[in-house]
């Protein structure tokens, strides 16, 4: 019985760091996506520079809480779209 509830707060320790972890990467995509909906021309391309470095700085967060061995982790950084011609 012992090891079982020690079981269960393992498993609910490493919940809490996905969450801590992920939540941030999939609010981003989130937003995002919505933006990329409604941005064009030199608003879309600043979005995709601020894109570029947020992800990268979301994924070192990542590695820093050593998320990435994670049970489970399931996490995904969307392909960045192109920059548009600016009118």
């Amino acid at each position: 019985m012992k090891n079982e509830i020690e079981s269960i707060k393992q498993s609910l320790r490493d919940t809490d760091r996905h969450i801590n972890a992920f939540l941030p990467v999939e609010t981003f995509n989130i937003l995002t996506e919505t933006l990329h909906a409604s941005l064009d021309g030199a608003q879309f391309n600043k979005l995709i520079k601020f894109e570029k470095l947020k992800y990268l700085q979301l994924e070192k967060e990542i590695i820093q809480k050593d998320a990435k061995n994670l049970v489970k982790l399931h996490y995904e950084i969307p392909p960045i779209p192109e920059m548009v011609e600016e009118v």
